[in-house]
């Protein structure tokens, strides 16, 4: 990110000038009273210009679902992002989005151009869309996991997905997210997070949201919907795709 780039830049700035102020001070009379004004000048400006522009972006997060909402500001607080990010409640709400896209990646862009006609171009705006890919159904429901089986509630969404996979031997799925990341001057960025899993026989756990009940990550005996947030969030396909959003933005 380039705003956030510049902050790290801005950062080694501040602290370069730091160091020369404090050699300023422990040898004052070698370096010259001149000098030593020149140097204090420096690194106030420096100083100014860190706390100025070490924040230049605020990152717009293009949803109004409240569980994606407060799972990705726990994965914020886990990997102590610090710039400014907005949710739906902030802007005035999330418009309605018609996902009609082909894959994943469409959908997320949808979402943030979505979001970008209504409070304007020229911002940092980023969106998720995400499913469950279900082995044994050639992967389905996958983008349309939220639609599937049509306006029911998820628990009867659930026990749809089970009664397909009643006949079937093969479990194995999938949970897949993809982040969709816009910069002010246009350029779109994605990137992916793919949980491996079963489904399960019954579903299991009270936590979580959506098929998180039915889906067992492989390694684990549980389901998602019996983890922490905390186990949840160091394997689950939100993790893994916000990871990668997280380290393109802290690249220098």
């Amino acid at each position: 990110m380039h705003g956030n780039k510049s902050s790290l830049r801005l950062e080694g700035i501040f602290h370069r000038s730091r160091l020369a102020l404090e050699e300023c001070r422990d040898r004052p009379i070698v370096i010259g009273m001149k000098k030593w004004i020149f140097l204090l000048f420096v690194g106030l400006t420096s100083y100014g210009f860190y706390k100025i522009l070490i924040h230049p972006m605020k990152l717009y997060v293009a949803t109004g679902n409240p569980h994606k909402i407060t799972e990705f500001k726990r994965l914020m607080a886990l990997h102590g992002v610090d710039f400014p990010v907005l949710f739906g409640g902030d802007y005035g709400g999330m418009p309605e989005v018609d996902e009609n896209g082909d894959s994943y990646e469409a959908n997320a862009q949808l979402k943030v151009e979505g979001l970008e006609a209504k409070i304007g171009e020229g911002r940092w705006i980023v969106a998720e869309d995400s499913g469950l890919e279900v082995s044994a159904l050639s992967g389905d429901p996958g983008i349309y996991s939220a639609r599937f089986g049509g306006k029911i509630p998820q628990t009867e969404r659930n026990q749809l997905l089970l009664s397909r996979l009643s006949n079937s031997s093969d479990r194995s799925a999938r949970f897949i997210c993809c982040y969709c990341l816009k910069s002010p001057d246009g350029k779109l960025y994605f990137f992916r997070g793919v949980c491996e899993g079963t489904i399960l026989a019954a579903p299991q756990g009270g936590q979580g949201f959506g098929y998180d009940p039915v889906f067992q990550p492989n390694g684990e005996q549980r389901s998602f919907a019996v983890m922490s947030d905390e186990q949840k969030d160091r394997i689950s396909h939100r993790a893994m795709a916000f990871n990668a959003l997280l380290r393109f933005l802290k690249k220098p």
